[in-house]
Order: C-alpha cells, then sequence, then structure tokens
C-alpha cells in the first residue's frame, strides 16, 4: 500500500472508531440511519483518497465500529436486528465500490500521462532528426526513449549480429519467441533480452537491444509499439543519413 492508500486508510479507520464513539453521546437523539449515513461518509473519503484497499478496511472498521457502539447489546459485534445486519454490509459494500471507483480513475490518468509522455518521446526524436542531428546523437537519443518506454535496464543500438536466440520484438508490439509471463495485466519482456529491428523498408540497418531490469515489470502492447515506433524513426534517419545496411 502506498502513502496515498495509508493516508486513506488511516482516516478510515480513525474517523469511523472517532464519529462512531462520539456519536454514542447522542444515542437518543439521532437514529441509527443517520450514524450510517455519517459513516458512510468517513468511508467514502477514505476510499477517494486511498482507493480500493482502504475503501475496502475502512468499510470493515465502519461495519464493526457501528455494529459495536450503536447496535443492541451495545459494546459487543453481536448483531440481532436484520436491518442492522444490511447497515453493516452496506458500509462494507460502499468501500468497495468507492475504492474501486477512485482506484479505477487514478490507474486511467495514469495512463493518460504515460500516453503523453511516450509521444512526447517520438516528437522529441522527431524534431532531433528533422533539425540535421548527427546520426550517433539521434541513436542516443533513440536509445534513451526505448529505454524508458520500456523500463529497461540498458538499450544498445548494434549494427553487428545479434543472438539469434534472443526473442524478437514484431511490429505490432507482440514478443515473438518468448514465454507469456504476466505481471498484474501485461506482459513481461524476457529476462534475456529483446531484439527490435531497425529498418528503412526492405533493408535491415541494425538492432536495439532491450536488456530488461532485474526485477520483471509488465509492459503493456502501447509501450511496446511505442518502442517499435521509435525505431521506425531511427531508421528513417538513419537511412537519410545514408547509412549502410547492417551485418546478418
Amino acid at each position: 500500500m502506498d502513502d496515498r492508500g495509508v493516508m486513506g486508510l488511516s482516516v478510515g479507520v480513525l474517523g469511523s472508531i472517532g464519529v462512531a464513539g462520539l456519536l454514542t453521546s447522542f444515542r437518543g437523539e439521532i437514529d441509527q440511519t443517520n450514524v450510517a449515513l455519517a459513516l458512510v461518509l468517513v468511508v467514502v473519503v477514505a476510499a477517494y483518497t486511498g482507493g480500493r484497499a482502504a475503501g475496502s478496511l475502512s468499510g470493515v472498521v465502519a461495519a464493526v465500529s457501528f455494529d459495536f457502539f450503536h447496535t443492541q447489546p451495545y459494546r459487543s459485534l453481536a448483531i440481532k436486528s436484520a436491518d442492522d445486519v444490511w447497515t453493516t454490509l452496506l458500509l462494507v459494500a460502499v468501500g468497495l465500490a468507492v475504492g474501486q471507483i477512485a482506484t479505477s480513475r487514478r490507474v486511467a490518468k495514469v495512463a493518460e500521462r504515460a500516453g503523453t509522455e511516450e509521444v512526447a518521446g517520438i516528437h522529441r526524436v522527431t524534431e532531433l532528426s528533422a533539425g540535421g542531428a548527427a546520426g550517433p546523437e539521434v541513436v542516443a537519443a533513440v536509445e534513451a526513449e526505448v529505454a524508458a518506454v520500456l523500463r529497461l535496464r540498458r538499450c544498445t543500438f548494434t549494427t553487428d549480429p545479434v543472438d539469434a536466440s534472443l526473442a524478437r520484438m514484431e511490429p505490432g508490439g507482440r514478443v515473438g519467441g518468448a514465454p507469456y509471463v504476466f505481471q498484474g495485466d501485461a506482459f513481461v519482456l524476457p529476462a534475456d533480452g529483446v531484439v527490435i529491428e531497425v529498418r528503412h523498408g526492405e533493408r535491415l540497418l541494425g538492432s536495439l537491444v532491450a536488456t530488461p531490469p532485474s526485477e520483471p515489470e509488465g509492459i503493456d502492447r502501447d509501450r511496446r509499439r511505442t518502442a517499435v515506433a521509435l525505431a521506425d524513426v531511427l531508421g528513417l534517419a538513419l537511412a537519410v543519413a545514408g547509412a549502410p545496411d547492417a551485418a546478418r
């Protein structure tokens, strides 16, 4: 759980216990529905702040606090009323639902920001090439951009023959000749590395050898396609500069 999750969980746990305990002073003046609504508000804030895990755990704590302080017999975890059972379940459900929504929105924002960064990387390399930069400068820029987008330990361009046993990244982003290992909801690059061919038309001008980090990380297809697009930009830049075909 990250810092936001810890913060949300703290709000949910301390807030639920504090609100439920405080409202016992008004037990004769406020009905249980209003108590439940107050706890729902605490759970919503916790879930929105900390995400799914914080929301669900806060919902459980809110339900236990409601049960302990506001259902008979008081200061006991026993529940005798069917309405109180439904209220308890509702608190847990609200935490799960709002936490899921908050987590999904956060993931979507991260993905949108990543997509913007990838497009910016392609633009930087294209602008560099169009500005007449020397071949080595464009190569270094592409190596850096591909390493960033694929979360690599190292990315190296070479015109020498590469190990035939290494997996190849195809134009659509698929990695051929590698087992499908998933981390989260994305494909993990082979530990031995991946080769991205740098071509201009049918001409093979070289290869980008991508070495993944020691800790496996899922790389989605959009990122892999971006890496291929960067290799295509490099191929065009090298062809314009009159680079010879690579050794096969």
